[in-house]
Formats: C-alpha cells, sequence, structure tokens
C-alpha cells in the first residue's frame, strides 16, 4: 500500500510552504485563542468536538448524516476558550459531516469551521488505527509523517506522549500539535497519553485542559490521566506512566487488571510512554517492568505501545521476561513521530525488529481473528511488518494455543 509519486510530490510542497509561514508565526503565538476542531470519544452513537475560540460567547454543531440527510444542533459547553459538543443519538458505522457555529458578544452568528467524520463502527467489525508518539516539535519531519498517517485514514489514533515540546505549554500545542495535525484532528479521534515533556507544565495542566478523554480511571488518581475504551472486538487501556512507583502499583496495577480480567475483547492493548523493553537511549523501564508487566501477562494482553525512545523497536512475544511466541506480549516502541531520532544504544536478544533512521508510526488492521502491524516511514514505505492470527476464539480452546506469527 504506497502512494503515487504525484502525490508524494505535491503533498511535501504544501508541506514546505506550511513550515516556512510557520517559522515567522511562533514567535506571535501566546495562547489557544483560536485552535480545532478536535474530534475526541468517539462511539458508535456518538462523538465529540472540541474547539477554541476567543471572540465567540456561544457555539454549537450542526450535524448532518451523509445516509439520509437527517440533521441535528447540538449546543456547546464554554470554559474560558474552550467549547466542547457531544452528538449523541446517532448511528454506528455512518459518515457525519459537521459544522461549527459561533455567535460574538453582538448576537452575530458565524459558521466558523466545518469537517466529517465517523461514528464507530459495530462489534466484531473490520477497522484500524495508528500508534505514535514523540511527535511534537513543528519540524519539518512531524509534518511529512503526518501527511502519510492521515493518507492512511485510520478510525482513531493512539499517542504514546511527548506531545509537545519542550514542556508541555499550552503556547506550543497550536504550531507543535493543532496545525501539524490539523488535517487529522478535524476527522479522526485522538487517545493520547502523556509523555515526561508533557509533565513538565503544572503536571500536565495544558494536556489535561486540551483533550477530553473517558474519565472511567482509578479511583484516587486525577481523571483522564489513565483510562480505557473499546472499539469492535478490542480493548485499549491507556496509563499515565510518569505516575510514582507507589501509585501505579497501589492504584493504577489493581485497577487495570481488573479492567482486563473483566473484559471479553478479542484484542487487548494497552500504551504508556515508559517502555518496559528497550534497546534504546533509554532502556527499558524497571519500575515498568515490576509493576505493570505481570499485571499485563496475567491480563492477555497482545499488544503494549510506548515511545520515550525515539525510534521504532518491536520485541518477539515476552512472557515472564523469556521469549515465549505463543503466551508472551509483543512490546513496540514507536518514539519516531518526529521529534528527532535515536541510535540503538545495545542488542536484546527479545528485539526483532529495529528502526532509528527514519520517522515512523505504527498502523495496524484488525479483521476479526487477524491483526497485521506495519511500521511505516516518512515516504511511504514499509520498514517492519508483523501479522497476527488467533484461532476460533469463541470456539471454548484457550486463544493462546491458536495464535500464529507471520513476520515480513
Amino acid at each position: 500500500m504506497k502512494r503515487k509519486t504525484g502525490v508524494i510530490i505535491a503533498t511535501s510542497i504544501s508541506t514546505i510552504l506550511i513550515f516556512a509561514s510557520l517559522l515567522f508565526a511562533n514567535a506571535f503565538i501566546a495562547s489557544l485563542d483560536s485552535a480545532g476542531p478536535l474530534i475526541q470519544m468517539i462511539s458508535s452513537n456518538g462523538f465529540r468536538v472540541v474547539w477554541w475560540g476567543s471572540a465567540a460567547v456561544e457555539g454549537s454543531v450542526q450535524v448532518s448524516c451523509q445516509k439520509d440527510n437527517t440533521v441535528t444542533t447540538f449546543y456547546a459547553h464554554k470554559k474560558d476558550n474552550r467549547f466542547e459538543t457531544e452528538a449523541k443519538g446517532l448511528l454506528p458505522g455512518l459518515t457525519y459531516d459537521y459544522k461549527i457555529f459561533i455567535k460574538d458578544a453582538m448576537g452575530g452568528k458565524t459558521l466558523w469551521k466545518e469537517g466529517t467524520t465517523k461514528t464507530a463502527k459495530q462489534e466484531d467489525g473490520p477497522f484500524s488505527f495508528s500508534v505514535f508518539g514523540d511527535s511534537g516539535s513543528g519540524s519539518r519531519d512531524q509534518y511529512e509523517l503526518a501527511e502519510v498517517i492521515n493518507f492512511y485514514s485510520p478510525d482513531f489514533i493512539l499517542h504514546v506522549g511527548d506531545l509537545v515540546y519542550r514542556s508541555g505549554e499550552t503556547k506550543d500545542y497550536l504550531n507543535k500539535f493543532f496545525i501539524p495535525y490539523k488535517n487529522i484532528l478535524q476527522a479522526t479521534p485522538f487517545y493520547p497519553v502523556l509523555g515526561n515533556h508533557d509533565v513538565k507544565t503544572k503536571n500536565g495542566k495544558p494536556f489535561l485542559d486540551t483533550f477530553s478523554l473517558p474519565e472511567n480511571g482509578p479511583a484516587g488518581i486525577e481523571p483522564e490521566r489513565c483510562y480505557s475504551f473499546s472499539y469492535s472486538n478490542a480493548l485499549f487501556v491507556g496509563i499515565d506512566s510518569n505516575l510514582d512507583e507507589d501509585i501505579l502499583e497501589k492504584l493504577v496495577s489493581p485497577w487495570l487488571l481488573n479492567v482486563l480480567n473483566t473484559s471479553d475483547a478479542m484484542w487487548k492493548f494497552v500504551y504508556f510512554h515508559h517502555p518496559p523493553y528497550s534497546s534504546g537511549k533509554h532502556d527499558g523501564s524497571k519500575v515498568i517492568r515490576d509493576v505493570l508487566v505481570p499485571v499485563i501477562e496475567e491480563g492477555d494482553v497482545d499488544i503494549v505501545f510506548s515511545g520515550h525512545d525515539h525510534n521504532y523497536e518491536r520485541t518477539r512475544p515476552i512472557l515472564n521476561g523469556r521469549i515465549d511466541d505463543q503466551r508472551g506480549v509483543v512490546y513496540v516502541v514507536t518514539g519516531a513521530g518526529g521529534k528527532s531520532l535515536h541510535s540503538i544504544k545495545h542488542e536484546n536478544p527479545y528485539t526483532a525488529a529495529f528502526n532509528s533512521e527514519r520517522y515512523s508510526f505504527t498502523h495496524l488492521e484488525i479483521d476479526g481473528g487477524r491483526l497485521t502491524l506495519r511500521q511505516i516511514n516518512e515516504e511511504d514505505q514499509i520498514i517492519d511488518e508483523l501479522v497476527i492470527e488467533k484461532g476460533d476464539y469463541l470456539s471454548g480452546c484457550s486463544p493462546d494455543k491458536q495464535i500464529s506469527f507471520f513476520e515480513g
């Protein structure tokens, strides 16, 4: 799956023009006075639209279905310059157009922005998602990779942290997040977790003020730092791995185990910033290995995604610290999202693939019991591929006895 050369050239030229114009604008951006739209919290019957506007006093979103031309208006909740609307009562797996209207202090109503998005597909339907991290530099590499991600049109995106360098400040979100991913964010729901750079400003408050994420995390922890959601036949769990070891052990681990054990999803994924296994600059996190990995293994997780090291690495399946191709967990470091690249620090026997030469993202397609993972670089070249096939999950047989891995 690769784009035609002409398309690559055209999009590259547009990237250069946008990037060049931003070099002159950076010094004048102080806050989120105008940003968005940002699609959040997709479900089979709705989605949320978030945007920022300093001149508006009221906002609403008009949603229309391309299938039957029904039109519904949803009114926004406003806090400071931030507006959020929840569109609900929609149908699964359909494409919806939306229009954002704002009112100024004089009562004038204006069409501000418009876009198109999709509700989540019905249970067990095929879907795709993309994963990446360590991206928020505002660099040309970030823009180029964003265009390739957008080309693949994932149903949603997971981000494994470090969205905005250097310190996750509000003033940097526009040029290092909203503008580079403009075409993605207005259509594709975004599910991020906090990286170590994201928490440098007020322990991640700008991140928490920006996104609208599930508030179903562990009791005793600020909402949206840890959360879970389901899509089709899969479970996804996002965790703030910056939390103190004591909190991870006493609050996060029991919650994570309960979420995993009470889910009947065929596929289970966990994602956070600090990798437990890594051959890159920072090595694997002993805290994560000691505290979260035992729970991940007990909860039958299929793949763990992380970042922190600015490279791509995929392990062979690991169980109890050893390679186990039938029952182990695959760990993927996908931190080559656009900031910089880290070369390999040391070789490990568990490493199945490693690349630090190109910026890249992870794209997964799931259709029933078949998962295809591809690592794709900024020139739309596949640099790694993995297929996992599960047997008849509903047959009553233990699924870990029926998993086959095909590497390419």
